[in-house]
Parts: structure tokens; C-alpha cells; sequence
């Protein structure tokens, strides 16, 4: 999920990057206002640029400590004896079960 997290902001990027450079290709026009419109449409789609490349930092810094993490040897001991656990709890709570039903024969006989 985060890989694809990071392939769409990388495909965002690359299109605001388009988009930024399109409107610095536009022809310079005499009317301030539309240059003042420009220069904040520019200055926001940059901050947005930079927003966007921080996400993306950010998940790959994560992608690399799940990995970083998962690789670890003692992660590795801590998933099995977690499951070795799980199993024999479930094997209690079923051995359980069994001596409650014997039990309850027992009474209703």
C-alpha cells in the first residue's frame, strides 16, 4: 500500500512539474493583475511541488524501516514464538472445551 502510495505521488509530481513549467512558458502579458495571478498561481503550485515530495520522502522512509524492521533476526524470533504462543493457547482453549463438555455430560447424566 505504501509503494503505490509512492507511485501515485510520483506520477502527481511529475504532472505538477508540467504544470509549473507550462505556466513559466506562458508569454509575459502588460496586465498586473493577471501577472500578479500568475506569480500566486506559480508560488502556490510549487509549495503544493514541495508538499508532495515530502510525502513521498516521508513514505519511503517508512517503506525502508518496515523493510529495515521485517530483515531483523529478532523480528523473525518474535513472529514465530508469537505463533508458537497462539498455537498452544489454542490448543488449551480447545483441551478446554473438551473437559467442559465431559463435565456437563456428566451433570445431565
Amino acid at each position: 500500500m505504501l509503494q503505490q502510495g509512492i507511485i501515485e505521488l510520483n506520477g502527481s509530481i511529475e504532472e505538477l512539474i508540467r504544470h509549473i513549467s507550462d505556466l513559466q512558458q506562458m508569454p509575459p502579458v502588460s496586465d498586473p493583475n493577471i501577472q500578479e495571478l500568475r506569480a500566486l498561481d506559480l508560488a502556490g503550485w510549487e509549495l503544493h511541488r514541495q508538499q508532495w515530495i515530502l510525502q513521498r520522502d516521508h513514505l519511503m522512509f517508512s517503506v525502508n524501516q518496515i523493510q529495515r524492521i521485517l530483515a531483523d533476526p529478532r523480528q523473525q524470533q518474535f513472529v514465530k514464538m508469537l505463533e508458537e504462543l497462539s498455537a498452544h493457547r489454542q490448543k488449551l482453549e480447545r483441551k478446554r472445551l473438551e473437559v467442559e463438555s465431559q463435565v456437563l455430560g456428566q451433570y445431565f447424566k
